[in-house]
């Protein structure tokens, strides 16, 4: 099984192959002493935002602080592609959310923006709670996005309230996508509706999913009100947790991504 480990600060544009490179901290530790890395195995590093090598380990060394040393065989950067997709995922309690942000990092999302739905029973309402909170987030998706060998790493951004959410779709490069179950228009039908010709008039698109007692009438119209668009996966009800790595395999698809 092939192994990623991000150094933003070892993967430079002026990288090259047969250049030496010396990885330490929390990634080495974990290549060390988790995975056991040996001299003479392949792995890659990337850098996060779209940089990757391969390189051969050269020596490992163990210890209080570990850290291997490791030739560069090879270069590559992933191109950015066009329409950005995001996942608006609303709080939901017993970590649901948090499996919501893992799936949808290994299904390709770009960014993550947690709102404070109506409904949401975890509220987040103290700025320490908040802080922390963003952070394991970003945690997730980094390890997520090892895990699935990705170039980049997607970004947590600030809690949003569901004004702020459906303010997005007022930009007309960003498409606002609600996920309901009690609506009538299919995600398929709307994004194959577009095509993919018209879908990359977008530079954005935004999945907005509701905590698991879904989102208010309320909520609904505020965000019809400022141009999003409310769409159903199928005709089963999706949880949460689960409603988003749907949404984005069928987006995947529309743009030819997959």
């Amino acid at each position: 099984m092939a192994h990623l480990y991000y150094d933003s600060g070892l993967i430079g544009a002026s990288i090259k192959p047969g250049k030496t490179l010396t990885l330490t901290g929390e990634e080495a530790r974990h290549a060390v002493t988790v995975a056991r890395l040996r001299a003479g195995e392949q792995v890659y590093l990337g850098d996060t935002d779209g940089r990757i090598a391969t390189v051969q380990v050269t020596k490992v060394l163990p210890g209080k602080n570990p850290l291997f040393h490791a030739e560069v065989l090879s270069v590559r950067t992933v191109t950015k592609h066009p329409v950005e997709l995001v996942l608006a995922q609303a709080l939901v309690k017993g970590g649901r959310d948090e499996m919501a942000v893992q799936q949808s990092t290994e299904f390709g999302v770009n960014q993550i923006l947690p709102w404070r739905a109506q409904r949401s029973v975890v509220q987040w309402q103290d700025c320490a709670k908040v802080d922390k909170m963003l952070t394991k987030w970003q945690k997730i998706t980094r390890e997520a996005s090892k895990q699935s060998l990705r170039a980049r790493v997607p970004k947590v951004h600030k809690l949003h309230s569901p004004k702020q959410l459906a303010q997005l779709a007022a930009d007309e490069h960003t498409l606002v996508l609600v996920l309901d179950p009690w609506q009538n228009l299919r995600l398929s039908n709307e994004l194959v509706g577009l095509g993919e010709a018209g879908l990359k008039h977008y530079s954005r698109i935004v999945f907005a999913i509701g905590p698991e007692g879904g989102i208010t009438e309320s909520e609904l119209q505020l965000f019809a009100d400022h141009g999003a668009r409310a769409v159903t996966v199928g005709e089963t009800v999706l949880r949460s947790a689960s409603a988003a790595a749907a949404a984005l395999a069928v987006c995947n698809l529309a743009l030819g991504v997959w």
